[in-house]
């Protein structure tokens, strides 16, 4: 096996010992509505009820306020951490239906459809953390080899010749 290979399977050996220690705080699965107009708004908010019931999809969703006017709705998929988006947090972190947001001539809500608990980070995630941890595990699993190896003498003769 190469060096590179052997690191790799390492680097996935030491994520997959760690991995509570790479975890990701409570977030929310969101979909953010931008409505072109207040009348759009109002439609999309009473469609934005059967879709967090779970009765209709994003799918049908937009095919529904798009029928007309191509461009009636735009959806955005998000996931957020607690404080990372307004609208989330104005829910209190739970699932619902955000109110609506005004600015830069937008009409906007929110549509929290599931809360995700707290969980391991992949590697991918978190790559360059567990790359760093990785490395300082590496070097400290070598300075205790080396230090079997080469133990440690002071020759105290040489030690307090220096102090005189």
């Amino acid at each position: 096996m190469d060096q590179i290979s052997e690191y790799t399977v390492g680097l996935k050996n030491f994520h997959e010992a760690n991995k509570m220690k790479y975890m990701w705080g409570k977030r929310a699965d969101v979909y953010i509505v931008d409505c072109k107009d207040a009348k759009v708004e109002q439609a999309a908010r009473k469609l934005a009820a059967k879709l967090l019931a779970g009765k209709i999809t994003k799918e049908k969703f937009l095919s529904t306020l798009n029928k007309k006017v191509k461009d009636n709705v735009f959806i955005i998929d998000g996931l957020y951490s607690e404080k990372e988006n307004k609208m989330v947090d104005d829910l209190g972190f739970k699932t619902g239906i955000s109110p609506t947001e005004t600015k830069d001539g937008k009409i906007r809500f929110g549509i929290v459809y599931r809360i995700r608990e707290p969980e391991p980070k992949t590697l991918k995630e978190a790559k360059g953390l567990i790359i760093s941890d990785y490395q300082t595990y590496l070097e400290e699993e070598w300075i205790k080899a080396l230090r079997a190896k080469y133990p440690v003498t002071v020759d105290k003769n040489v030690l307090y010749s220096l102090v005189k």
